[in-house]
């Protein structure tokens, strides 16, 4: 079932999360800014992205608008006014075989870390991922097999290491590993029942340690 979207390009059944001090909304335009700062600090200081170039507020205004346009979702954590981060749920690959599988991205201010703001964002995304029933699995593609902080947040959720490409970018003078997260979740009403996952080789032969277990479903933190 693909959610419905509102005239702001929203779900509309999306319900927004708040806490004392951290509210956890969808984007708006006025947000651009401040999100496209935040993109910026980690395209010229950090290995999360392998964007060299910080794009400017115009181009990630129409990322945004080509998340929502496909019925994806794009979320803001927003304290007392400021956004302290986002995060959004985008397909995975273009090709149509991949529609099942979702591909989580997060980002957070750098000087409001620490505050469960990260553990709220990807909370949020995750229980819409769940009860929209359109997906079978997320995927988290972690730049840097340094980044233990993202690495230990999406564990956290349950996302277990499925790979790591040693060197796959280069930045700042260093080839920079690729981690890859994958979050199976709960059967969806219209998905087949997968009680086990395996990965086979062209044979039908299960190729030893990579068979992926089922996610048990429990309290988000």
């Amino acid at each position: 079932m693909a959610y419905q979207m509102e005239d702001n390009g929203q779900p509309e059944d999306f319900a927004p999360t708040k806490t004392s001090t951290i509210n956890i909304r969808p984007v708006r335009p006025a947000d651009v800014a401040a999100v496209s700062a935040i993109y910026a600090h980690y395209v010229k200081h950090g290995t999360a992205t392998f964007e060299e170039v910080p794009p400017d507020e115009q181009e990630m205004a129409q990322r945004i608008e080509a998340i929502q346009a496909q019925n994806y979702l794009w979320l803001v954590a927003d304290i007392a006014g400021q956004i302290a981060g986002y995060a959004y749920l985008a397909p995975h690959k273009d090709r149509s075989a991949y529609r099942y599988t979702a591909e989580v991205s997060i980002y957070m201010d750098p000087s409001m870390t620490r505050q469960g703001v990260g553990t709220q964002l990807l909370g949020a995304l995750l229980k819409y991922a769940e009860q929209s029933n359109r997906f079978a699995t997320v995927m988290a593609v972690v730049g840097d097999s340094a980044n233990s902080g993202s690495i230990a947040l999406h564990e956290k959720f349950g996302f277990k290491r499925r790979g790591l490409s040693k060197g796959l970018g280069y930045k700042f003078g260093q080839f920079i590993d690729v981690v890859y997260m994958q979050l199976i979740l709960p059967d969806p009403p219209l998905f087949p029942p997968r009680s086990e996952i395996k990965c086979s080789g062209s044979d039908g032969t299960p190729i030893a340690g990579l068979e992926t277990e089922q996610r048990v479903h429990g309290a988000r933190a």
